[in-house]
């Protein structure tokens, strides 16, 4: 959905989602290194969840900026959530599965992270057409006005939102799986 923000809501076109990649590179690479300067100070298990609530919230608040620079500011923000959540996550399997299942525990993942994005390209186009449609029918020009300031919602927007929103959710569930397995361990 990127391209499509940067042409609907930025109004940047295709430079525009160059430099929003641009920031999520430089974002995942503070991730990175940040996450490396901090690891022994932190439990993996507490940086995991909290970078994919992080990534979630990101998405949600890039998603309602209509400025580029700000909207950049924010997509650093979810890059150094999902590239230490990326590696964090790598550790923490790395470290809690036996060796015996060990490679098909990681052809899993890799699979369903394969698949998962696959699903995500054919559908998150889809969802933003039906909520463009939707917007369209129940709002004028698809916006409103607040405080003399007119809100725009075109479907990519929101598809946005709804993304963030299930990355903040899975997060959460992720936190309170961990918790589980940690009590499970400790007893």
């Amino acid at each position: 959905l990127g391209p499509v923000f940067s042409q609907e809501v930025l109004g940047e076109g295709t430079s525009g989602f160059g430099l929003l990649m641009f920031s999520l590179g430089i974002g995942a690479a503070i991730g990175v290194v940040l996450l490396l300067w901090l690891q022994r100070r932190l439990p993996r298990e507490q940086v995991f969840w909290v970078s994919t609530v992080a990534v979630g919230v990101g998405i949600f608040l890039a998603a309602s900026f209509s400025a580029l620079p700000a909207t950049m500011l924010i997509t650093i923000v979810v890059g150094a959530g999902a590239g230490s959540g990326y590696v964090t996550g790598f550790t923490l399997l790395q470290e809690h599965t036996h060796d015996d299942v060990r490679g098909r525990t990681f052809a899993a993942l890799y699979t369903i992270v394969r698949v998962c994005l696959l699903f995500a390209l054919t559908v998150s186009p889809l969802f933003a057409g039906i909520f463009d449609a939707i917007s369209g029918a129940v709002l004028t020009d698809s916006a409103f006005e607040v405080s003399g300031q007119t809100v725009h919602l075109p479907g990519v927007r929101l598809a946005l939102w709804l993304g963030g929103l299930i990355c903040v959710a899975a997060g959460l569930w992720a936190r309170h799986e961990i918790q589980n397995a940690l009590r499970k361990q400790e007893s």
